[in-house]
Parts: structure tokens; C-alpha cells; sequence
């Protein structure tokens, strides 16, 4: 089956000390953001001071729902994943430490993908994207929603706006509790963008503000 694939290729250049950027999807729904929902952080990438340096990630869109385990550092730890399809509803069942995802069925809503708790007990759902196969196959978390009740659905849009911020505060994985201290740097909808694409890491020389630029424009 055919996923569509984005390449980001960065680029930095003349930074004054090492510096880190993070990137996130924020969801398309935040009327429970930071509330029961949380973004999670997907890359963390650190450029190195001096003329240059280079990073690049690679996305598919290939969403899926998955479970797993918080820990005391809000890192968001999977164990298990199924692969999610607009209009279909996937269940999960299971007691504690044997949750398993159900079958994909079709669902009443053909533009969102949706996930049941089949099971007794409060969990704590995520959506992500699924990257290879077989034995190689990875899942990344992108956004979490804690405590859904025994019984309850988790119904989204997977979105493909991803978002930049400078800062040194997080790791991948990690759960976004509040609002990012910095402000977004740089921001797109991959599903608008070249499957494969450059962009330059800069930091002014007189304010010392960073930006991102398209490459094609340097």
C-alpha cells in the first residue's frame, strides 16, 4: 500500500552557541488541550554552533491509535499500536499489562478515525504514525489522551501540521503539559508541502532571533 512520504531536510547556519529545536503536532481540536489531551513531542534535533549543520526527518502518513505507559518524566512509552483508517473504528480489550487492539470495522464518520475502550478500566489512548515493517516497524506518538473511560470513544482527525519551537526543555516522547514557554518559529501543513523539502536554521546577528527560511528562497 502506498503512504505518502515528506522529507525535511535542515540546514543551520552561523548559530552563536549549540541549539535545540523541537517538533510537534498540535491537534486540530483544542477544546481539551492540556486538559485530557496533550501534544507529544515528536523530534528533538540540536545544531551545533559555527557555520553549519544538518538534520532531516522523515514522515509518513500512516496514522494509528496506540496504548502505553507514562512515566514519572512524562515520557509517553508505547507498547502496542494498530494501524488507523478514516471511517473505521478500531476497539482495544484487554485487562492491565494485555491490552490488545480489535479488528478495524467501519465507522459512521468517514473523515475522522476512531478508536474504542473496550475494556473496564480508564487508559490512556494515543495517535501517532506507524513507520516501516515486520520487525522494523515503529510507532511515534503524536498526541495523547489520558484516563478514557471503560466504554468511551476517542474520535480525531490525524493532522499534518507540524510546528517548531526553540528550546532545550524536552525530549521525544515527552508529554506537553502546558503551553510551550517560546514561541513557534516555524509552521506547516506537510500535506501542502513538496515530499521533499530544505529549509535554513538562522539566527539573526543583530537580535539573535532564530527563524526558518525555505531554502529556495536563500
Amino acid at each position: 500500500m502506498f503512504y505518502q512520504h515528506k522529507s525535511l531536510n535542515f540546514f543551520s547556519r552561523k548559530l552563536e552557541q549549540d541549539t535545540t529545536i523541537m517538533l510537534v503536532f498540535m491537534p486540530p481540536d483544542t477544546r481539551q488541550l492540556f486538559k485530557s489531551q496533550f501534544p507529544i513531542v515528536w523530534k528533538v534535533i540540536t545544531f551545533p554552533a559555527g557555520e553549519y549543520g544538518k538534520a532531516s526527518v522523515r514522515y509518513v502518513l500512516r496514522p494509528a491509535f496506540g496504548h502505553g505507559q507514562v512515566d514519572q518524566d512524562y515520557l509517553f512509552h508505547p507498547t502496542g499500536w494498530a494501524q488507523a483508517q478514516n471511517g473505521g473504528l478500531v476497539g482495544i480489550s484487554g485487562s492491565p499489562g494485555q491490552l490488545k487492539f480489535d479488528e478495524n470495522i467501519k465507522g459512521d464518520d468517514p473523515k475522522h478515525i476512531a478508536c474504542k475502550n473496550d475494556t473496564d478500566n480508564q487508559i490512556d489512548l494515543s495517535v501517532g504514525i506507524i513507520k516501516g515493517s515486520g520487525a522494523n516497524e515503529k510507532y511515534e506518538p503524536t498526541v495523547v489522551w489520558t484516563g478514557v473511560g471503560a466504554g468511551a470513544n476517542i474520535t480525531t482527525q490525524f493532522r499534518s501540521k507540524l510546528s517548531v519551537y526553540v528550546t532545550r526543555d524536552y525530549k521525544p516522547n515527552q508529554i506537553l503539559r502546558g503551553e510551550v514557554e517560546t514561541d513557534v518559529i516555524w509552521s506547516h501543513n506537510l500535506d501542502e508541502i513538496d515530499d521533499v523539502t530544505s529549509w535554513i536554521f538562522v539566527q539573526d546577528d543583530d537580535t539573535g532571533a532564530f527563524s526558518i527560511v525555505s531554502a529556495s528562497g536563500v
